[in-house]
This record gives C-alpha cells, sequence and structure tokens, in this order.
C-alpha cells in the first residue's frame, strides 16, 4: 500500500524531486466495504513530517484538479467523524449562498465566513450564522447540543453573581471551557481524622472554581477533574460539615453543575479505639456509601492513613512495566533507548507523586518498592536512584518552588516553617493540636 501511494502522489502531483515522502503507514479507512456502484473508500496517510504533508496538501489544492489514470482524485486533512459532519452542512450551506450570489468559504474546521455587502463576518458555528442566514432566505437545522452550548456561553453567566444571595461564587464564560470530572469531600473529626468524600461526575462541560464559604475549620481544595472540601469535627458536631456540603450542592444546583451522587464516596478515618456510628451524608435523596480506601488524584487513601494499598498499587504497575523493559532488551534494544523507557514508563509509575507518600510510607514499603528499582538496575547493567533518593530531590524541588512563587497557596504555610538560620525549609510536619 505504502509503494502504490507513493507512486500515486509522485504521478499525479507536481512535488519537487528531492521531496522525502517518509509515509509511515497507510489503510483504507475503517468503514463498510463500498460496492461495485459506489465510490471507493478513502486511503489514510500518516507521515513522520507533517511538513511532507503540508507540501502535499498545498500542491493538490494549488492544482485543483488532480487525476490519476484518468479519475480524478481528492486530497484533503484527516479529519474527525463529527468535523467532517460539520463541514458537510456547512458546504450545503455554502452552495445555497452561491446559488445567491453570495461569496463564502468554509475556514479550519468547520467555520463559515460570508462576504456581504457590509463586510466579511465569521461564524464560528452555523448555530451563531442562523438568524443572518435565515435574513437570507437560508434556513439551517440547527442541533439542540449546539443551541445548548450557545446558551450557556451567553453573557447572562457573567451577571449572575447579582442574583446569587448566598454570596458564592458562579460561572463565567472563561470557566466553561474546561471540565469538572468529579467532585470530593474530606472531613477531620474529633479524637481523629475523619475522611469522607463525595465524588460526582458533571453532565456539563464546566470548571469549578474555589469557593471560599468563610467557616474556619472547612475549606475545599480544588483541583482540574477532583474538589475537597475538608471539615474540622470537633466534641460530636458535625452540623459545620454537613453545612458545607449543602452549600456546596446549592452552589453546583446554582450554576447548573450536576453532581452524580450514585458515584459518591466517603471514607471515615477514626484512631480511637471506640468509634461511633456515623450517619452517611446524604445528596440529592441518596445516602453516599461508605469505603476504607479511596483514589484521589491517582494516588490510593485508606481509612488508617498509611500508604500500604498505595505501595500495593504501584508494587504491581510496576511489576507490569518491568516486564516489557525485560522483554526490549531481550529485542537487543540498545541500552539508552532502555534508559529513556525505563525513565518514561517504568519510573514513571513507581514514583508517581513520591513527593507526598515518600516521607510517611514505611521501612517495609520502601523495600518493595526498591527491589523493583534493583531489578530494573540489573537489566539496564547500570546503578539507579532509590526511594529514598528520589523522593527527596523531589520533595526538595516542589518546596523550593513554593517558596519562590510568593502566589502559591501553600507560600505562607511553607515559609513559616522555614529555618530560623537560613532560607531554607524544614521538611517536617507541623504538629496539630485538638479541640477536646
Amino acid at each position: 500500500m505504502i509503494d502504490y501511494i507513493t507512486n500515486l502522489i509522485r504521478t499525479s502531483l507536481n512535488l519537487p524531486d528531492d521531496l522525502v515522502m517518509c509515509v509511515e503507514r497507510a489503510h483504507r479507512s475503517l468503514t463498510m466495504k463500498p460496492k461495485n456502484s459506489t465510490p471507493p473508500r478513502s486511503i489514510i496517510l500518516r507521515f513522520s513530517d507533517y511538513r511532507v504533508k503540508d507540501t502535499i496538501l498545498q500542491q493538490a489544492w494549488k492544482q485543483r484538479e488532480v487525476t490519476y489514470q484518468g479519475q480524478r482524485i481528492f486530497f484533503d486533512q484527516d479529519y474527525t467523524a463529527d468535523i467532517q459532519r460539520k463541514r458537510k452542512q456547512v458546504r450545503e450551506v455554502i452552495k445555497l449562498l452561491r446559488e445567491k450570489k453570495v461569496k463564502a468559504q468554509s475556514p479550519f474546521p468547520a467555520q463559515l465566513k460570508i462576504h456581504l455587502e457590509s463586510g466579511v463576518k465569521t461564524f464560528t458555528t452555523l448555530a451563531d450564522a442562523a438568524l443572518v442566514l435565515r435574513e437570507m432566505g437560508i434556513h439551517v437545522k440547527v442541533e439542540e447540543r449546539e443551541n445548548l452550548q450557545k446558551e450557556l456561553l451567553g453573557n447572562h453567566w457573567d451577571t449572575a453573581q447579582s442574583s446569587n444571595a448566598s454570596g458564592l461564587p458562579t460561572m463565567t464564560n472563561t470557566d466553561l471551557q474546561t471540565t469538572v470530572c468529579e467532585a470530593s469531600r474530606l472531613r477531620v473529626g474529633h479524637g481523629g481524622l475523619q475522611h469522607g468524600g463525595p465524588t460526582g461526575d458533571s453532565a456539563l462541560p464546566l470548571s469549578l472554581h474555589p469557593v471560599h464559604l468563610g467557616l474556619l475549620l472547612q475549606h475545599l481544595q480544588k483541583f482540574s477533574d477532583d474538589t475537597a472540601i475538608v471539615g474540622c469535627v470537633s466534641k460530636g458536631s458535625d452540623q459545620e460539615y454537613r453545612q458545607v456540603i449543602t452549600d456546596f450542592v446549592d452552589w453546583s444546583e446554582l450554576n447548573h453543575l450536576q453532581l452524580n451522587a450514585s458515584k459518591t464516596k466517603e471514607m471515615v478515618i477514626d484512631f480511637r479505639r471506640k468509634s461511633p456510628q456515623t450517619a452517611p451524608v446524604n445528596i440529592q435523596g441518596l445516602d453516599i456509601e461508605m469505603v476504607e480506601s479511596y483514589k484521589y488524584l491517582g494516588v490510593h487513601l485508606n481509612n488508617k492513613l498509611d500508604w500500604s494499598h498505595n505501595t500495593n498499587v504501584l508494587y504491581k504497575r510496576g511489576q507490569s512495566r518491568l516486564h516489557l523493559l525485560r522483554r526490549l532488551r531481550s529485542f537487543g534494544v540498545c541500552r539508552t533507548l532502555l534508559r529513556t523507557f525505563y525513565d518514561s514508563v517504568v519510573a514513571s509509575a513507581l514514583f508517581y507523586a513520591v513527593a507526598c507518600w515518600g516521607g510517611g510510607s514505611t521501612e517495609r514499603d520502601r523495600k518493595r518498592l526498591n527491589r523493583l528499582v534493583r531489578r530494573a538496575g540489573s537489566v539496564l547493567d547500570c546503578p539507579l536512584d532509590s526511594v529514598e533518593e528520589v523522593g527527596e530531590r523531589r520533595m526538595l524541588a516542589k518546596l523550593t518552588s513554593i517558596m519562590d512563587n510568593h502566589s502559591h497557596p501553600l507560600h505562607d504555610t511553607v515559609g513559616a516553617l522555614s529555618s530560623s538560620f537560613s532560607s531554607r525549609p524544614q521538611v517536617v510536619h507541623p504538629i496539630c493540636s485538638q479541640t477536646v
């Protein structure tokens, strides 16, 4: 197929003689085989150099009509199915506009550019151009999803703050460009630490911003796809953290964010000998399931606050990837590529978030992971850094970056732990006091 398509391109296009095609892969499109009376399936090419692809496309578009053995062929980008569907709709609109003697174009990916007497107007989607096209006597069918997206991106999101009686932050147009998948909750209990979290999927492409609830013992920590509400429960009173959950659910409903309560999990951590029975949190009429371990941002936490469960996951993942490293060595791969594979595939799995769990893991857990590191070193025939060395190096790098960044949320906290004799941070945990 590659030889055939290379000969086809060189025969039909006027390309430079010194141009190297660099075709890595060529295959038919993954559709059903057409009948004899229908056009053949498209051929999809993958080039190792994007500049070669651009040169071929520009030359094909410049020649306009390209033929091969008397048959006309077409060259175009490999668009996704959604983009192809939208471009087809735009092309149909362009045909109707040209019948009305109106010049129109379709910029990438599926925009509509109309040359009017008042000037040139470019519309991102057909939903944006529906009103202008309707005035010209052209009616287009706009999908409900595009109408919903256009409505969500309207200006009413910017003015929602005025109608927000609770004073909580609301969505803006910029917030709608990213996606939030889950929300989590953690809570600190009397006599120990209680940890729970509702986690839900968003039904709309929205982004959660930090919600400052103004409570002394509660706060909300936000990441791109996970949100954690932390609350301290003292003297057996949990009304405050439950109110935080209620406010967060209300804020989500106000901003049209639907939380999937069925996927919500709660983990309780309590080091007392006799832990009282804790009533589960209720969200949207559903009681939250209590679990003993929870995966948060790729790190596995359990209700004992040790890293045994997380170490088991890393050990199994490292074993499977170490097997791949051995297989590559059996194929005769050079040592440089093997070291690159170790750093990018094996070490990235073993040392994931090591700055978080490296200092708190037990010696037994570290020995298990170091055993995998030594096995990898025997495959590479070179010494490799242990878990302790990697953890200390990454911890110091993280603390240094936090202290150098004055806008970091932990800058003041880390600065308060810095040594009085130098500017180096003390890698110690402060002693927490509890109210009894």
